[in-house]
């Protein structure tokens, strides 16, 4: 058996992810399959299919491992902006009429956190794949298996089912096409079969992308609002609430088309499970489709019998392990916290550099970071998702279409922050 470090594969990069396997010469996949090494055992067996664009793969798994690096360079970033402006090393180019407990008055105010900390995630983000982790051993099929020799190509086909038992983990980049191909049909099902005590998880590609876009709409939101609370007529109302609604209107229609395809790929999911049909599944060649097919009647007994696993308990257990994902993990809530943190940092420095007193600056950061930031926001986007998966309902009724329920749960997450905004200034 050999694999292949996760890391690696995400240094490697445009190199590994963006490459088409049936357009790459003999010597590219010569040079790719010596990447991986010999192992007995892999922590992480990916599962996921070509037809998948390679980059959104690779940004996904990007952002889902390496985000503690990101929050570590975020940190460094915010640390190392606060010291060049304290040391006035760096201007502060701007004013704000700062609000806080026993101060008012009108203060320098920079843009430096939101510059330099947003640029530290970034590179970290970039470096995260550099940087050491647990043990990371994965099975890749592009790599794991030698593509240039058709005699050790079929070998390595033809055990997968070993490859799948010695896994500690099976990663799912679940997609839309994914169901749409026989081979990770096979090893999503083989694998419960082969290893009933392994872990499986489901990492839904788009969740990630969406994140990312929301990310994109939180930094260009808190831009808008730095821009609209500076200067001579800093915090008036008008200002704030044109940048904040340009910004919502520029980067929302992106956003409503990913909860969208989303929610089209949840309802075919389930659809398709439930009329699953083995003749219509795809597959790459003859030779594939037979192995798998000897396997399942194998450990299934039959073609048929396996149609019916599908459409009955797998099915389940999909929906029940895709659900198990539904909720917001601690790393989508730390990305999308962070342009929010920075620009509360902005307020932070500049009460420090105008010699607020000190229970000013308490105040301000138990009552915007700790109160808004950290408890109050992460509250407003888990009801927002539990309002989107679950939908806006009265008794057995639901709002439809999609779109519609999708724009009333985040124009009430808006009214959520804003009111929450509100009371924290108060």
């Amino acid at each position: 058996m050999r694999g292949i470090s996760l890391r690696k594969t995400l240094q490697l990069g445009d190199k590994l992810w963006l490459e088409d396997p049936s357009a790459v010469s003999k010597a590219r996949l010569s040079k790719i399959f010596s990447a991986s090494q010999q192992t007995n055992r892999y922590d992480i067996f990916l599962s996921h299919t070509w037809h998948t664009h390679g980059a959104w793969k690779f940004l996904c798994l990007l952002l889902h491992f390496g985000w503690p690096i990101v929050f570590l360079f975020w940190a460094f970033g915010v640390v190392l902006a606060y010291m060049l402006v304290l040391l006035d090393i760096l201007p502060l180019t701007t004013t704000w009429e700062a609000v806080a407990v026993d101060f008012q008055s009108t203060v320098p105010y920079g843009c430096w956190v939101m510059v330099i900390a947003s640029t530290a995630a970034v590179l970290g983000l970039l470096a995260s794949p550099y940087f050491p982790l647990k043990s990371d051993m994965c099975f890749l099929d592009f790599v794991c298996v030698n593509q240039t020799d058709d005699k050790k190509m079929k070998e390595g086909i033809r055990a997968i089912g070993a490859f799948l038992a010695a896994s500690s983990e099976l990663r799912v980049l679940w997609s839309a096409p994914y169901l749409d191909r026989l081979w990770c049909l096979f090893e999503l099902a083989a694998y419960r079969k082969l290893n009933p005590q392994g872990r499986i998880v489901m990492l839904p590609v788009t969740g990630e992308i969406t994140v990312l876009l929301m990310h994109i709409w939180v930094q260009v939101a808190s831009a808008a609002f730095w821009i609209a609370r500076t200067g001579p007529r800093g915090g008036d109302p008008v200002r704030v609430v044109v940048a904040v609604s340009c910004s919502f209107l520029v980067v929302f229609p992106t956003l409503a088309h990913a909860a969208w395809q989303k929610h089209s790929a949840s309802e075919a999911l389930q659809q398709r499970l439930a009329q699953f049909d083995l003749t219509t599944v795809q597959c790459a060649n003859d030779f594939d489709k037979n192995c798998i097919h000897e396997a399942i009647i194998t450990w299934y007994g039959s073609l048929q019998a396996f149609t019916d696993h599908i459409r009955g308990p797998f099915r389940l257990e999909v929906i029940r392990l895709l659900r198990a994902e539904g909720t917001i993990p601690i790393h989508w809530i730390s990305l999308l916290l962070i342009p929010i943190l920075n620009l509360s940092f902005e307020g932070l420095l500049a009460l420090w550099k105008a010699s607020a007193p000190s229970v000013s600056f308490l105040t301000y950061f138990m009552a915007q970071v700790i109160g808004v930031i950290v408890l109050w926001l992460p509250s407003v986007g888990l009801f927002g998702v539990y309002a989107s998966v679950h939908g806006v309902r009265y008794g057995h009724w639901r709002l439809r279409p999609f779109m519609l329920e999708f724009f009333l749960v985040f124009c009430l997450c808006a009214v959520l922050f804003i009111a929450g905004m509100s009371f924290s200034a108060a």
